[in-house]
């Protein structure tokens, strides 16, 4: 028997149009694609390719990224919701940051594996949080491929996106992704090496065609998943809203030092509703730090609206001219509180968001596997 040799990989370019692609050819007859970018908004591999097997792989890289980003500003505004106590900021925060998530850890990694020696076309379907093994496989005769080929989806707005589809004998196709993107050339390129390794004629136009088993749109249960995931970010968002809220009056009590205070005045204010008039407690005070003389209005820790019998009750325990122990913020002396209680709302909302996103996840999960394993 020969020695064993290893012999370094080289690149075997090949032309396409105005491209040029290439493969990393190894020892023997196995290559490894590098990366053909689709239109800069995907990525498409062909893992492996010899005289017998050909594997192909969509991982989804620009979407990921897409959520990444979304992901990483929800962060951000997150901060800056925190940081300036802004209601608004870590709203638009938690929706930014659970859309990226979602598009980060939803999407599939698709992948078919061309085998003639076996004469079979097997699709897998894997998610990140499946292991290597695990996930969806199908499996088809490779006799029943007929075509490799650009699917189009027109828009009056965005003009036309591709993708790439596997067509069978009876006219239904396997898309590579579920998702359209720019890059018709490339994705052509891509078709046409698919084609190429099964012998069939490069055949670029799609004319449409009912989804394979692989691709059919469970209706029912696909609106149950995306129904459950809005639940689950809107849940999300209350959560966000009740934990800032949580944090921020637990900051505020625990760091927040005590100074005596002179009451000016007590007034309790009514916020009109068509659902029914809610009532906020004001008391005014004037305190001194550091031979400085600030004048506030905040009551509460977190200021919240309730009853007008709670609200009433709260000013009643402050009489005009009295002393008063009221806690002021070191770093910021102006703001200061005078009644040091724990709110109501923030825990609840924080309870409602939590089970919203329980809720919303199992009820998800569960069609989702449901559909898995239809």
């Amino acid at each position: 028997m020969p020695p064993f040799v290893l012999r370094p990989p080289t690149w075997r370019p090949f032309d396409y149009g105005d491209r040029r692609y290439g493969v990393w050819r190894f020892a023997g007859d196995a290559v490894s694609l590098a990366s053909v970018r689709i239109g800069g908004n995907a990525l498409m591999r062909i893992v492996h390719e010899s005289p017998e097997l050909l594997i192909v792989a969509e991982p989804a890289v620009g979407v990921r990224i897409s959520g990444s980003g979304f992901a990483a500003l929800g962060a951000a505004l997150l901060w800056v919701g925190f940081r300036t106590n802004s209601v608004a900021s870590s709203i638009a925060g938690t929706v930014s940051l659970g859309i990226g998530l979602m598009l980060v850890l939803v999407p599939a990694i698709t992948t078919l594996h061309f085998n003639r020696g076996e004469k079979r076309l097997v699709v897998s379907r894997r998610r990140l949080w499946n292991g290597r093994l695990s996930g969806r496989y199908d499996e088809y005769p490779l006799r029943d491929v007929v075509a490799a080929q650009v699917d189009e989806s027109k828009s009056s707005d965005d003009g036309s996106t591709w993708r790439v589809v596997v067509r069978l004998t009876d006219g239904r196709v396997l898309p590579l992704s579920s998702y359209y993107t720019s890059g018709f050339e490339s994705k052509r390129a891509f078709a046409n090496r698919i084609s190429g390794f099964l012998d069939l004629p490069e055949d670029t136009q799609s004319t449409g065609g009912a989804s394979s088993p692989h691709a059919i749109v469970r209706q029912g249960r696909k609106a149950i998943i995306a129904i459950a995931l809005m639940f689950g970010v809107f849940g999300a968002v209350f959560a966000g809203i009740g934990g800032r809220m949580v944090v921020t009056e637990y900051r505020r009590m625990s760091e927040w030092q005590p100074v005596q205070a002179t009451v000016l005045r007590t007034l309790v204010e009514t916020n009109f509703d068509s659902d029914g008039n809610t009532y906020r407690p004001v008391v005014v005070y004037r305190y001194a730090v550091d031979d400085h003389w600030y004048t506030s209005s905040r009551t509460l820790p977190v200021n919240e609206s309730r009853s007008g019998r709670w609200a009433y009750r709260v000013t009643a325990r402050f009489s005009v001219g009295g002393q008063y122990t009221a806690w002021y913020d070191p770093r910021h002396p102006s703001e200061a509180f005078i009644v040091r209680s724990h709110s109501v709302i923030a825990p609840v909302f924080t309870l409602i968001g939590l089970f919203a996103v329980i809720g919303g996840c199992a009820a998800g999960l569960s069609a989702y596997r449901g559909e898995q394993t239809l």
